[in-house]
Order: C-alpha cells, then structure tokens, then sequence
C-alpha cells in the first residue's frame, strides 16, 4: 500500500513516496524543478507492479524540508546518494528535467548504486 514517509539525510528530512513490493528491486523517481513525487502519479501504479517506487520530494519541494542557501545541484545529489545509500540495493532512477541532472550526477558519484538511469 503506498505510503508517505521521511528520510533524515542529516542535512535535511526528505519526504517520499514509498509503494510496491518490499521484494521488487528499487526504481528512484526524481521530479522536475518546483514540482514533487506527484508528477509521476499517473505512472505509479502500473511501475509499482514491477518495482519497488520510491518517488522522493527534492529539499525544497513538496512536504520535504529546507536548508537556507542550499540549492545547489550539488546539494540535492547529495541528498538522493543519501537516500540511495540507505536503501541498501542498486537502484534504477527516473529522472526529469532537474530531475534528470541530478539522476547523472548521482550516478557519476556512486555508481556502484545505480544499474540504469532513465532520463
């Protein structure tokens, strides 16, 4: 049943959608810029059949908490290999728009974490 949940990344507390299968393997949903996990509402129900969703609130956005004067890209990929770290799996990430930058850096700095990217 998907849920509403926190992730503290010690910096910030990140709110996200966490729905399907404890079992399926864990697929990453990064939204665009000024928008949150419900950007991708029309497509989790039929992904959250084959995954594990994990559709995350960037710093900032949605339900998720701020950091004066940390905005950067940098920053939010520091969140996402926090959030990935603790997943303890590899990960596929959906990435759009701003999304889609920080899913490649996320991936360039942790690579052993991330199996693909969808940009």
């Amino acid at each position: 049943m998907p849920e509403e949940k926190f992730f503290d990344t010690g910096t910030v507390m990140l709110n996200y959608l966490d729905d399907g299968s404890a079992s399926a393997e864990p697929l990453v949903m990064l939204h665009g810029g000024a928008w949150r996990w419900q950007e991708y509402l029309p497509l989790i129900p039929t992904l959250s059949q084959r995954w594990h969703i994990y559709a995350m609130d960037l710093r900032v956005n949605g339900r998720s908490g701020w950091v004066a004067e940390r905005y950067r890209l940098e920053d939010f990929t520091e969140d996402t290999v926090a959030f990935i770290k603790q997943l303890g799996a590899p990960v596929v990430i959906v990435g759009h728009s701003l999304g889609g930058a920080i899913a490649l850096m996320t991936a360039a700095r942790f690579p052993e974490r991330v199996k693909a990217l969808i940009i």
